[in-house]
């Protein structure tokens, strides 16, 4: 069995905190089209799908209380695709939260995986 990695949504600059309803309602119809495209892939060749989070973050200023937070970003935004994911009736899915860049995280998750493809929503996108 092959892997499909997907991303909800990976980290971005004044991201939506949990407190931010509205912004976080956006976020999850602009991810919606990705994660059912990765349902309906990974029904079709019979693969598992990961949720792919990378939460890594520049160097320069960044201290490790940062580090944490936008890693619990990370885990709050996989649990939430992984939810949707499940409402589909579809089980076969984990998540990844990688301490990289996003791009570095969804190459190597990928590559370790053996995945046959990346799916990659993004915010604002709800088609």
């Amino acid at each position: 069995m092959t892997t499909s990695p997907c991303t909800a949504r990976s980290r971005c600059p004044g991201a939506a905190t949990d407190g931010d309803y509205r912004a976080r309602l956006r976020r999850l119809r602009g991810s919606k089209a990705a994660l059912r495209t990765a349902v309906s892939t990974a029904r079709a060749f019979g693969d598992r799908i990961v949720i792919a989070f990378g939460a890594g973050v520049y160097p320069i200023g960044e201290d490790a209380d940062h580090q944490r937070r936008v890693h619990d970003m990370g885990e709050g935004r996989a649990a939430e695709a992984l939810a949707a994911i499940r409402a589909e009736g579809f089980t076969d899915c984990e998540a990844a939260i990688v301490d990289l860049r996003p791009a570095e995280a969804l190459l190597r998750i990928a590559a370790e995986r053996g995945a046959r493809m990346i799916v990659v929503g993004t915010q604002g996108s709800t088609r």
